[in-house]
């Protein structure tokens, strides 16, 4: 099978880039005889981690044309696209299927797939601006209305397609996707991590874009209780710092963490490569996910693969990922969640199975994410012929 997609959507998105290479990895481990193509730009994140068969550059000719003038100005004004079929549809012929091209009018032409991350404006709408909202909606209802299939990461995503867009429910699919981890990550520690960045051996790691929805807050509300009873512990954090919907969050959270006196036990290391990511995980008491909301969880499914412990709020997909060595603590009560510190803390927890079952099993699980989708290029054939 010949599968088009696209990377040049997710630059300034880690989930986004973790997601399609873990699915080529996945896709690959099931079938290697699949071929992925790069769809317009190819995204810098994706050079080393997926090898693909060919191009398709972007039709130049098409850009900033009068056309192009005219399709953005009814996207942003009145959220309506109209866009033409650009020439480079030929260049598509023997592709079996278009993944996430991020243009739902292209199943027109060829059998197209797009992916809708999650539907978290619709629950949190206070964290998008009416603007953002108005787009997500629009470019949500084009997907459910045009594309030939669309696939979501949990059955709870599913729930929220199926309640906005009733009629088409027989276009969406969830598919959960697998972490790519090798053997080398869960086996071997590079206890160098503690030098380079400045870190103590004993932590708590928090792997998080530094989002209003990751819920940072509350964890440093623990970490305070804690400290209010005698208790001090570490917490690590990774992460962009940038959260595009709100400039000055990530100063907001410094100023709260300055106000509640406990910016002395957080480490805050910004961007990091995803070695050290793997690392930090391993070498930590646990991994924290304390978020209000998640399409699925990129950490969780990290923690999983790893066979490692990891605290994480009591929302629906959490649960529905269901970690092993996963501990739950009410979303918004730090309370709860300084109690689950300080056990852990003082009884640490070992890993769940030993590296060849956890290999065998992410494998296997790995084998499952790619084996559905596959399915779902099958279903997005079968309903465009």
């Amino acid at each position: 099978m010949k599968i088009a997609v696209s990377t040049a959507y997710f630059s300034e998105w880690m989930g986004g880039i973790n997601y399609i290479t873990n699915l080529y990895k996945s896709v690959m481990t099931y079938d290697p005889s699949v071929k992925f193509y790069n769809y317009g730009k190819v995204d810098a994140e994706y050079k080393d981690r997926i090898q693909f068969a060919g191009d398709f550059a972007s039709d130049s000719s098409y850009l900033f044309s009068i056309r192009w003038y005219t399709n953005e100005v009814l996207l942003k004004k009145m959220h309506l696209s109209v866009r033409i079929k650009p020439a480079y549809i030929k260049k598509l012929k023997g592709i079996d299927v278009c993944y996430q091209i991020g243009d739902p009018l292209m199943a027109r032409y060829i059998p197209s797939i797009e992916w809708i991350p999650d539907f978290q404006h619709i629950h949190y709408p206070d964290y998008f601006s009416a603007e953002e909202i108005k787009i997500r909606d629009n470019e949500f209802q084009k997907i459910a209305q045009h594309a030939t299939i669309v696939i979501v990461s949990s059955n709870n995503a599913r729930k929220d397609f199926i309640s906005l867009f009733p009629e088409h429910e027989s276009k969406v699919r969830v598919l959960q996707f697998v972490c790519d981890i090798s053997a080398e990550m869960i086996e071997k520690k590079d206890l160098t991590v503690f030098k380079r960045y400045d870190i103590p051996e004993k932590y708590f790691y928090l792997p998080n874009q530094f989002w209003k929805h990751k819920n940072h807050k509350v964890v440093f509300d623990a970490v305070k209780i804690l400290l209010n009873n005698n208790f001090r512990v570490n917490v690590v954090m990774t992460g962009d710092t940038n959260d595009y919907r709100n400039p000055g969050y990530f100063k907001e959270l410094l100023k709260y963490c300055d106000e509640l006196d406990v910016t002395q036990d957080l480490y805050f290391l910004g961007q990091v490569p995803f070695t050290d990511v793997m690392n930090l995980m391993k070498c930590s008491q646990a991994v924290i996910n304390p978020s209000l909301f998640e399409g699925w969880s990129t950490t969780v499914e990290e923690t999983k693969s790893m066979g490692h412990p990891v605290i994480l709020s009591d929302i629906d997909v959490h649960k529905e990922q269901s970690p092993g060595s996963g501990f739950y603590f009410r979303k918004n009560d730090p309370e709860h969640l300084a109690e689950i510190m300080k056990a852990i803390w003082l009884n640490p927890v070992t890993k769940i199975a030993n590296p060849a079952e956890l290999l065998a099993d992410n494998r296997k699980r790995q084998e499952k994410f790619g084996k559905e989708f596959l399915q779902c290029c099958k279903d997005a054939i079968k309903v465009h012929q």
